[in-house]
């Protein structure tokens, strides 16, 4: 921290980022709990397991400190709002192709992946007759209790 105050330096940032990447690796890790022996603590909880639950608190790091770093971009920044945001979208939309170029040339080559061509999500998501649905709630799901209609129902 500098100066006791509530700013985070770039070290600070790093640090926070470098703890988000070992907990979301713990969380990729372990946090099914399959294969390995572990340390019984009540009922079906497991020590290793619940480790890796609750290493997913990376990703609200991750999400904090994005917003972080973007708002101190944007007020150090002596271009407009308008601008930043315009150069951010090209800056995403840059590495959004680049990995694109790289990365699906070599499922399609390599992994022998195929697309296919009437059905394709940007053809259904550029549709005007499925952009309603993209806005609409997602259906019931009785399997998962909360989107359950019959719960309490006696």
């Amino acid at each position: 921290m500098k100066n006791n105050s509530l700013e985070l330096s770039l070290n600070d940032t790093m640090l926070l980022k470098g703890v988000a990447l070992l907990l979301l690796l713990a969380h990729h890790l372990f946090y099914q709990g399959i294969g390995y022996n572990d340390v019984h603590l009540y009922g079906s909880h497991y020590l290793v397991k619940e480790i890796g639950i609750i290493s997913k608190f990376c990703v609200a790091i991750f999400v904090f400190l994005s917003g972080y770093g973007l708002t101190v971009n944007a007020e150090k920044s002596l271009t407009s709002l308008k601008t930043f945001y315009v150069h951010r979208f090209v800056k995403l939309m840059a590495n959004y192709w680049f990995i694109w170029i790289i990365f699906v040339p070599i499922g399609v080559f390599v992994f022998n992946r195929t697309f296919p061509h009437k059905s394709s999500a940007v053809a259904k998501r550029l549709s005007a007759t499925s952009f309603p649905k993209m806005l609409s709630p997602p259906p019931m799901n009785p399997s998962m209790p909360h989107h359950s209609r019959y719960r309490n129902v006696q």
